[in-house]
């Protein structure tokens, strides 16, 4: 069975970490925006931050329409992602959700302190606070 595979929690949480750990990784498709960005921009470029949504649009929605197994990193925040989640299920795409929690906004905000040290990217605070209580 075809099987949409999503890693979700809120910034900084560990999704990335936790992807890294499962038997998935090279074996499929994945769509995270933040890696597809890091291919060809800067996290501080809005224009940049809004390609790497289209390209992951597009990726997202081709591996839908031809039926492909992949996995997807995602907040879980914000209503396309739970219509992109019923659109799966209606073409027969098996769902497999790993949730990543932290126990507070403080802990993911100083995840992405530390991520950007080692030079990844950050996150506004602002976003983090927001999210965390929608994700």
């Amino acid at each position: 069975m075809k099987k949409y595979i999503l890693y979700a929690g809120v910034n900084g949480a560990g999704k990335s970490t936790l992807y890294r750990t499962t038997h998935y990784q090279d074996t499929m498709p994945r769509i995270n925006t933040d890696e597809i960005l890091r291919g060809f921009g800067d996290w501080r470029n809005t224009a940049d931050l809004m390609k790497a949504g289209r390209i992951a649009i597009e990726r997202l929605n081709s591996y839908l329409q031809e039926g492909i197994t992949f996995n997807q990193e995602t907040t879980l925040c914000g209503h396309t992602i739970l219509r992109t989640i019923h659109r799966a299920k209606q073409l027969g795409y098996g769902i497999e959700l790993h949730y990543v929690g932290v126990d507070s906004p403080e802990i993911a905000k100083q995840r992405i302190a530390e991520r950007v040290k080692m030079g990844g990217h950050g996150i506004p605070d602002k976003d983090v606070e927001k999210r965390f209580g929608e994700s």
